[in-house]
């Protein structure tokens, strides 16, 4: 992989690859009906919020790059079968971006679309093993978790 390259996936990919993953999280949680929903790209400070429509609010934070996470608020606790529906959603979502851009990539012939084909898969994959780092929990753990109550 050359500069060019690194510095596409690096800024443009990673994130929108990113926020797309976190905006199938959002549309499960907007089928249970949260009544707030916030999706952040990227950690540190907030450097915007990119909007705010209805419940849900969309934040880009300094280092809009690394990481994105959406959290969502509602007075009812969840089923183990929401919170599955909200888990899976983001993975699924990858997956579907991962295969258009297989197909435009092919199509297209293009290296670009294919790293982009590329991340959404590995983002795909890695959230479905199901992994817990301090606080944080990947989606696949999620999942097992709801599985087994």
């Amino acid at each position: 992989m050359d500069f060019f390259h690194f510095l596409t996936l690096v800024i443009f990919i990673s994130p929108i690859s990113l926020f797309i993953h976190e905006w199938g999280h959002v549309i499960g949680a907007k089928f249970i009906r949260f009544e707030y929903i916030k999706l952040s790209l990227g950690i540190g400070n907030p450097l915007f919020r990119l909007f705010c429509f209805h419940n849900v609010i969309i934040e880009v934070n300094r280092v809009f790059f690394l990481g994105a996470r959406t959290e969502s608020k509602r007075n009812q606790p969840l089923s183990p079968k929401e919170n599955i529906l909200i888990s899976v959603m983001g993975p699924l979502v990858s997956i579907v971006v991962a295969i258009i851009c297989y197909y435009l990539a092919w199509i297209l012939n293009d290296t670009y679309v294919y790293l982009a084909f590329l991340f959404n898969l590995w983002l795909a994959i890695i959230n479905s093993i199901p992994f817990k780092i301090g606080r944080r929990q990947s989606d696949g753990y999620k999942i097992l978790k709801s599985l087994l109550k």
